[in-house]
C-alpha cells in the first residue's frame, strides 16, 4: 500500500487562499492557527462559550470550499462548536452544528457515537439520524462527481447494486496491479448487479494534461467502468485514510460492508463481491 501525506487542520489552506501578498497569506494562516489553539485551550478549561466565540471568528477567516461543501477544516470547527454546545446543554445548537460538520465531511460515525462530550444527545432521534448520515456518507462518496466524459455520477443509477469504489492513482504501482481484477469482475458480474467506480488522485491539480493521462491509462488497460478525479477535500474527509489503493465494498442496501487498504488478488476481491451480490437489499 502506497502511503501519502494527508492534510490536517489548516494544511489545505495554502492551496486555497487567493493569490496575494505572501506575507498577508502567512499572517492569515497564523491568525487561524492561533484562534484554533485558543479555542481548544478554552475547551480544555471548560470555557465552552468562549471557545465558540473564538471558533466563530475562525469560521469568518476560513476560505470557502471550492466546488463542494466538503472541507475538513470546516468539519472540524463545526464539530468542536457542536461539542461545546452539547456540553453547555444547548441541544438544538449542538445538533445544528454537528449537522453542518457531517455535511462538511465528518464521516467518522464511530467517533460521533462514542464521544462522551455528546452524551446528552444520544437519546435524541435527530442525533441518531445524524450518525446514520455520517455512516452512509462514505458509500455516497462518488455521487455528484463528474466522470472523465463530464457526466455526473448519480446515486439513482446505482441503487440496489453492489458497488466497488476504488481510490487509486496512475502513479501507484499496487493500484495498477489491481485494475485488471476490477475490469474482469465488472465484465463477469455486471449483469448480476455489480458496478465499479474508480476515483483517481494524481498528486497535482486535475488539469487537461492530467485528465488526458488518466484517459490514456484507462484506454490502454481496457477499463470498463466509471472513472472520476477525486478532490483533495474528499480524501481529507475519509476517516483513517492512509494510502493507495483504498477500496470500499458497498452492499445493495447502500452501506459500506468492507474497507480494504492495499491491493488484493482477484480471488479475495471476488469472494467479497459474490457474498454481497447474494445478499438481498434491505429498505433504507
Amino acid at each position: 500500500m502506497v502511503k501519502t501525506f494527508l492534510p490536517l487542520l489548516f494544511t489545505l489552506l495554502a492551496a486555497r487562499i487567493a493569490a496575494g501578498a505572501e506575507e498577508n497569506t502567512k499572517d492569515r494562516r497564523e491568525k487561524m492557527r492561533s484562534l484554533y489553539q485558543e479555542a481548544r485551550t478554552a475547551q480544555v478549561e471548560k470555557k465552552y462559550a468562549r471557545s465558540n466565540e473564538l471558533l466563530q471568528q475562525l469560521i469568518k477567516l476560513l476560505p470557502a470550499p471550492e466546488g463542494t461543501l466538503l472541507d475538513p477544516n470546516f468539519a472540524r470547527v463545526y464539530y468542536d462548536m457542536g461539542s461545546n454546545h452539547a456540553l453547555l446543554g444547548n441541544k438544538k445548537e449542538a445538533l445544528e452544528n454537528l449537522d453542518l460538520a457531517v455535511k462538511s465531511g465528518l464521516w467518522d460515525h464511530e467517533f460521533l457515537s462514542r464521544d462522551s462530550s455528546l452524551k446528552s444527545l444520544h437519546e435524541e432521534k435527530e442525533f441518531t439520524a445524524l450518525v446514520e448520515r455520517s455512516r452512509r456518507a462514505l458509500a455516497d462518496v462518488a455521487f455528484g462527481l463528474k466522470d472523465l466524459s463530464g457526466k455526473e455520477i448519480q446515486k439513482k443509477d446505482y441503487e440496489g447494486k453492489v458497488l466497488i469504489v476504488d481510490i487509486w492513482g496512475t502513479w501507484c504501482y499496487p493500484c495498477r496491479l489491481e485494475i485488471p481484477h476490477f475490469v474482469k469482475l465488472q465484465e463477469k458480474y455486471r449483469k448480476d448487479g455489480l458496478a465499479v467506480i474508480g476515483l483517481t488522485w494524481e498528486r497535482r491539480p486535475p488539469d487537461d494534461a492530467v485528465k488526458k493521462n488518466v484517459e490514456r491509462f484507462c484506454k490502454e488497460n481496457n477499463v470498463n467502468y466509471t472513472v472520476a478525479m477525486v478532490p483533495d477535500a474528499i480524501l481529507g474527509s475519509i476517516p483513517g485514510f492512509s494510502g493507495f489503493p483504498t477500496t470500499f465494498y458497498i452492499g445493495r442496501d447502500g452501506a459500506v460492508a468492507n474497507r480494504v487498504g492495499g491491493a488484493e488478488d482477484i480471488a479475495a476481491i471476488e469472494e467479497k463481491v459474490v457474498k454481497l451480490l447474494n445478499q438481498k437489499a434491505e429498505k433504507r
